[in-house]
C-alpha cells in the first residue's frame, strides 16, 4: 500500500501577516524539520506550494498512516520560536490510499486535497481519510 498525505498548515497566512514574510520563510523552514523529523526512510515530504505540502508513504499500512498523521500534529504542538517570536500552528491532513482509492497518481492527489478540506472542515488540526461516498 502506497499513503499520499496532502498536509495544510492552519492559518498560515495570519503568520505572514502579523510578522512578515521573513519570519513566515524561517518558520515554514522550521515547521519542515518538524515534517521531517516525524517521517521514516521510506517517506519523502515535499512543499508543493505555499503552505501545502505532500508525504508519498510507501511500502505502509493503514495503521502506519494513522500514526504518522498523528505524529505530525503532534509535531507541530509546540510552540515554533523563529527569532524572537513564539508562534502556534496547526495542521489539517488528508490521506488517499493506493490502491484502494485510485490507482491514478493525480486522482490520489486530488483526493488527499478533497480528504484535507473536509478535514478542515472538522475543524482543523486533524486528518481524514478519503472515501468515496463522502465525496
Amino acid at each position: 500500500m502506497i499513503a499520499v498525505l496532502f498536509i495544510d498548515l492552519d492559518f498560515f497566512k495570519n503568520v505572514n501577516d502579523q510578522f512578515g514574510h521573513a519570519i513566515g520563510d524561517e518558520f515554514l523552514i522550521e515547521v519542515t524539520r518538524r515534517m521531517l523529523s516525524a517521517t521514516s526512510i521510506s517517506e519523502i515530504l515535499a512543499r508543493t506550494g505555499g503552505d501545502e505540502f505532500v508525504i508519498l508513504s510507501t511500502d505502509t499500512t493503514e495503521l502506519k498512516v494513522l500514526a504518522l498523521c498523528k505524529d505530525i500534529i503532534n509535531a507541530m504542538k509546540e510552540e515554533v520560536h523563529v527569532r524572537e517570536h513564539g508562534i502556534k500552528i496547526t495542521v489539517s491532513i488528508g490521506v488517499s490510499l493506493y490502491p484502494k482509492n485510485s490507482m491514478d497518481r493525480d486522482q490520489l492527489i486530488t483526493n488527499a486535497d478533497k480528504a484535507m478540506y473536509k478535514a478542515k472542515a472538522l475543524g482543523k488540526n486533524t486528518y481524514w481519510f478519503w472515501e468515496q461516498e463522502n465525496e
